[in-house]
């Protein structure tokens, strides 16, 4: 995919407004890949091409895990980091 491609689904997933959410508010970086997981392969199921997941502010821990979570995760294309959250940009998903 070209970076125009890619710079094109990062600007449509930002303006959306019922971009799916993932929200981890309260969890514990030693049990969120399994949920994130669970997340992405059912935007896959859903032919989502993007999502967001909320980590929050706080002290960066979960933030730091999600982040290493996502960026080897083979479903996971691009991520783009917000103020806490961050958008994932899927791959190979026809949305």
């Amino acid at each position: 995919m070209s970076d125009t491609q890619l710079s094109q689904k990062i600007y449509c997933a930002e303006l959306r407004t019922d971009l799916p959410t993932l929200d981890l508010h309260g969890f514990r970086p030693y049990n969120i890949a399994e949920r994130i997981d669970q997340f992405l392969y059912s935007l896959v199921t859903l032919k989502e091409p993007a999502a967001s997941i909320v980590y929050g502010g706080g002290t960066g821990v979960l933030r730091e895990a999600v982040l290493k979570d996502l960026k080897y995760h083979c479903l996971v294309e691009t991520v783009v980091e917000k103020a806490g959250y961050c958008i994932v940009i899927l791959a190979n998903n026809r949305g």
